[in-house]
């Protein structure tokens, strides 16, 4: 390596230094976008609350019934509104269960429809033959997170919204006939980006199962929340667990994992040539002395 570095600076006329460090930028750029293009699939271990969450979903039973609460924060977006989101509905998807998605607040409304957008987005679209059947998104719950509001639909369940989001009736709908006028009629709540309230208010006084996407919620886990994905690191391993495929977080991963090899290689790099050159010169020394 050293000897290639005294060529090229001969031939560019410039110093060790300067061809050291445009070699390393080279190498960290290649390094960088190389994991946009090609997936390596580095391993990473699986965090417990990570499986935990797959694990309570994975168990539920064909025509089990989940509701979730979709929010979009700016925190927590990537985890809501595209990669982790795409990954938990695609889950639920497959495992044939009914889910009710609806949202506190009119971001939840705004971003939903852009997961039908995701390259690796199983569920059919508003609008297709499929949806209304085992999935709905009912749009905002006006009042928000208000106490009247979640008791209003721990009471009424889908009776509480005449249409979904684009004004579709809900009694026209398949998912309608499955009888979730009341909360105790669901097996899980899901929530994303906001939970306090739905847990005073709808998960302890209902004792329901819970675990939360893009939640800071791990205070209550796992006494209350029986599992949540929180960052680009749980989704990966989301993603891992269900095989999603193409999996945009595990790929966003790559970028971490072989960045921090390639940092250790740059330290491993930088001392073994600092200690070569310090022989070098503790050898010209000695050379000098002879002579």
């Amino acid at each position: 390596m050293g000897l290639i570095i005294d060529r090229l600076a001969e031939r560019f006329g410039t110093d060790n230094y300067m061809i050291e460090r445009s070699l390393l930028l080279l190498m960290r750029a290649v390094i960088l976008v190389l994991p946009q293009f090609f997936y390596f699939g580095i391993p990473f271990a699986t965090q417990v609350f990570t499986q935990d969450f797959f694990d309570v979903i994975d168990a539920l039973p064909a025509g089990a019934n989940v509701l979730i609460f979709f929010e979009a924060s700016v925190e927590y977006f990537e985890m809501e509104g595209g990669f982790g989101g795409t990954a938990v509905m695609n889950h639920l998807y497959s495992k044939d269960v009914n889910f009710v998605v609806t949202s506190f607040s009119p971001n939840g409304a705004l971003v939903f429809p852009k997961f039908f957008d995701q390259p690796n987005w199983m569920l059919p679209k508003w609008g297709e033959t499929g949806y209304g059947d085992d999935y709905v998104y009912l749009g905002m719950i006006p009042g928000g997170q208000s106490p009247q509001a979640l008791q209003a639909l721990a009471e009424q369940g889908l009776d509480l919204f005449p249409v979904d989001n684009w004004g579709t009736d809900i009694k026209t709908m398949p998912i309608y006939q499955q009888g979730l006028n009341h909360i105790t009629r669901f097996d899980l709540i899901i929530t994303a980006a906001q939970g306090q309230n739905v847990m005073n208010f709808l998960v302890i006084p209902f004792n329901m199962p819970w675990v939360a996407a893009g939640s800071p919620m791990i205070r209550f886990y796992p006494h209350i929340l029986k599992g949540f994905i929180s960052n680009i690191r749980s989704i990966g391993e989301y993603e891992g667990l269900t095989k999603l495929e193409p999996s945009p977080a595990a790929k966003a991963l790559d970028v971490v994992s072989i960045g921090t090899l390639w940092m250790v290689g740059v330290v491993v790099y930088a001392n073994i040539s600092s200690y070569l050159k310090d022989k070098e010169k503790e050898k010209e020394l000695e050379e000098g002395q002879v002579k």
